[in-house]
């Protein structure tokens, strides 16, 4: 099923682009005129992404983007605006726009920031997911000592986290915004997740912080990775910046030595025809071994 973008611009020659250039793309796209007629189509249709406008003749852009960030769902909003200083662009930011693209612009642009903001949805549904899980895990043990702790660039994305966190009872998660391109972790982990992240780098960026986030896992500890792979076609949500995609079993490469509890490919379709091709892996790190003294 097409995802569901909903348009709202008060420009309708605009706006009619925008829909079939997203409509071309794949997507099953609706629009709105102004503010209040975009929060009833809101409240009456399921959409994955907002496309909005910041000024509005009724509701400006900001006062809908505070509106949807109240509501407990995530619903990536991509914020467009013919003011250009960096106070506009933050203040778009800080209320809760997931990415920002200022008038004029190509319409390429907003089908790449459309693409990456609802692969970064995708991608917090996971650790959703996998949050669910560890509050399997943590309801069974509330030992003090298990933590959690997530690293994010979005501060959104963090909030998110949390308040889903603290929703499930689980105070033992720590959430942290972070520049991951650099990030050299400060201490060693029992287990490290990296789902989805290593793709937006530049490949030696990516196999640098791979190699980081191998060498933070505790002896007998597990690390879980999961990485686009050659063959992959969707290259949409990388736009114009850096990208990698992994050659199929470079993973296994990068934990040799390690015992590879899961190694899995997968193919998913992506919009225009094009695939998207993962490579899940799970791996254990050897325990070192005790060091003994002999006696004769």
């Amino acid at each position: 099923m097409a995802r569901r973008i909903l348009v709202v611009e008060d420009n309708m020659d605009l706006a009619d682009l925008l829909v079939m250039h997203l409509h071309d793309a794949g997507y099953a796209v609706r629009k709105a005129g102004g503010g209040r007629a975009a929060l009833k189509l809101l409240e009456d249709e399921s959409f994955d992404l907002v496309v909005l406008d910041l000024m509005l003749p009724d509701l400006d852009g900001l006062d809908i983007c505070r509106r949807l960030r109240g509501r407990p769902d995530y619903l990536p909003i991509l914020m467009l605006t013919a003011k250009s200083t960096e106070f506009d662009r933050v203040l778009g930011l800080e209320v809760g726009a997931d990415d920002y693209l200022t008038k004029p612009f190509d319409v390429v642009q907003v089908t790449a920031s459309v693409s990456r903001a609802l692969e970064r949805r995708q991608s917090r549904a996971r650790m959703v997911s996998f949050l669910e899980g560890i509050s399997r895990v943590l309801g069974q043990n509330r030992d003090p000592e298990i933590v959690l702790e997530e690293l994010d660039a979005s501060p959104l994305a963090i909030t998110d986290l949390v308040g889903r966190a603290r929703a499930q009872g689980l105070e033992n998660v720590q959430a942290h915004t972070a520049e991951l391109r650099h990030y050299v972790p400060a201490r060693m982990y029992d287990s490290v997740v990296a789902i989805g992240l290593l793709m937006f780098f530049a490949c030696d960026d990516a196999r640098g912080l791979l190699a980081r986030l191998r060498e933070a896992v505790k002896p007998g500890g597990r690390i879980a990775l999961n990485v686009l792979v050659e063959g992959t076609t969707w290259l949409e949500p990388f736009g114009s910046q850096p990208y990698c995609l992994f050659a199929p079993d470079a993973l296994s490469g990068e934990v040799a030595g390690w015992k590879v509890l899961v190694s899995r490919h997968d193919d998913f379709p992506a919009p225009n025809a094009t695939l998207k091709r993962f490579h899940t892996l799970v791996a254990q790190r050897p325990v070192a071994p005790s060091s003994r003294t002999s006696s004769r």
